[in-house]
């Protein structure tokens, strides 16, 4: 790997954390380590972070780090709550996701993800999965593949791009991102940015394959039980749809405590640390990179940031 990873958020996530440092954390997207390495150097001798991943690259990355204190676990985040059962671990003070494509995937051709770097048409996070993006874009139906893109990528052109898509691979199967690009550029008109929407396509080629949304709407709903009374979750997203995921489910989780309460008889003997038990409450308003970190990277120019506290 010859990128270099910048983390987004680097700051405001390991604030928004409020990392005690005899406490147990957790990063459920290892990435380019950038996160964890940030939260290892606040940790206590005694304090642990463990952390998660798909990809392999991530996973040798995480080991590099060389640190007893680092718990890795090459596996899909929404795994979480039956790993944190086997390590023995109840609760934890702090939950990270940085649902952002790293550098080092981008930046490898062979992997795939990028429309504007010649590879095979791979985008799979964990390269022991059979599903690649060649072998579905070459096998599936249009209706389906037209849903996906204007889903999962907010395309508007979906049914162009879908439907040309299919023409051409009659005539030739599709095993380069090159030739995808190709096919997406000359089905659009010349005012069509194509750069951007060969972007989204590609992010919802991947999204899907890799059952991105599905884990994460998964993993949400444990978080809760998992965390410390005033433990918090931090998100950064890179996508309205996984945006608008998290905001509803902080906004639905507090909305569930309010509707609790107000059900309550007036008078009712009950305490306020029962009432509050197990949900979680927005902490502050989304943040969104500065002006000065977008011109350093580029790429935190779509990252959101929510927190949230278990109360």
């Amino acid at each position: 790997m010859t990128s270099i990873h910048i983390p987004v958020l680097l700051s405001e996530a390991i604030e928004a954390l409020k990392i005690k440092p005899d406490e147990k954390y957790i990063d459920l997207t290892l990435g380019g380590c950038g996160h964890a390495k940030a939260i290892l150097a606040r940790l206590s001798p005694s304090g642990r972070l463990l952390g998660f991943d798909r990809d392999n690259q991530a996973i040798e990355q995480a080991k590099k780090l060389d640190d007893c204190r680092l718990l890795i676990r090459h596996l899909p985040f929404n795994k979480l709550n039956d790993e944190l059962a086997k390590i023995g671990w109840q609760k934890v003070s702090g939950i990270l996701i940085d649902l952002g494509i790293s550098s080092m995937q981008l930046d490898s051709a062979e992997r795939g993800f990028s429309y504007s770097q010649t590879g095979r048409l791979d985008m799979r996070m964990d390269i022991r999965q059979e599903l690649d993006a060649e072998k579905w874009i070459n096998h599936i139906d249009e209706k389906t593949l037209k849903e996906v893109i204007k889903y999962e990528g907010e395309e508007r052109n979906a049914g162009k791009i879908a439907k040309a898509i299919i023409k051409n691979r009659s005539k030739r199967y599709i095993s380069t991102t090159t030739e995808l690009s190709a096919i997406i550029r000359n089905c659009l008109s010349a005012k069509e940015n194509w750069r951007s929407v060969a972007s989204r396509t590609f992010q919802a080629i991947r999204i899907h394959i890799n059952a991105e949304h599905s884990q994460l709407s998964s993993l949400l709903p444990q978080i809760p039980n998992l965390l410390n009374t005033g433990g918090r979750l931090v998100v950064i997203s890179f996508h309205s749809l996984e945006d608008r995921t998290i905001k509803n489910f902080i906004n639905s989780d507090n909305l569930k405590r309010l509707n609790a309460i107000s059900k309550l008889p007036k008078g009712f003997p009950i305490s306020k640390t029962d009432i509050n038990r197990n949900y979680m409450k927005r902490v502050g308003k989304p943040i969104r990179a500065s002006v000065e970190e977008i011109a350093i990277n580029h790429r935190a120019r779509s990252a959101i940031m929510r927190v949230a506290e278990k109360i």
